[in-house]
C-alpha cells in the first residue's frame, strides 16, 4: 500500500503530520494549533452562507477599529 500523499491531495482542513508523533516539539505543537484554528475556520466558512460570511467580516473589522481608536486614545491621553 502506497502511502505517500501529495500536498495537493490533502484536502483544506487536514495535514500530512502525523498526529501521533511522540517527539512533538514546540514547533509541532504550534504547528498542530495552527492546524486546528484553520481547520476551524474552514468549517465556519463552510458553514455560514456568503451573507453571514461579509457581515462576520464587517463585524471584525469594525471590532478591530474600535480597539485602535480606544488604543490611540490612551496613547494621547498618556502623553498629555
Amino acid at each position: 500500500m502506497d502511502t505517500n500523499v501529495r500536498p495537493d491531495e490533502i484536502p483544506d482542513g487536514f495535514t500530512a503530520a502525523d498526529p501521533t508523533q511522540a517527539n512533538a516539539g514546540p514547533d509541532s505543537k504550534q504547528a498542530q494549533k495552527q492546524a486546528q484554528q484553520e481547520q476551524k475556520r474552514s468549517i465556519l466558512e463552510q458553514s455560514l452562507t456568503p451573507e453571514a460570511l461579509a457581515r462576520l467580516g464587517t463585524i471584525k473589522v469594525g471590532t478591530l477599529l474600535f480597539f485602535l481608536q480606544a488604543f490611540f486614545r490612551a496613547c494621547l491621553v498618556d502623553r498629555r
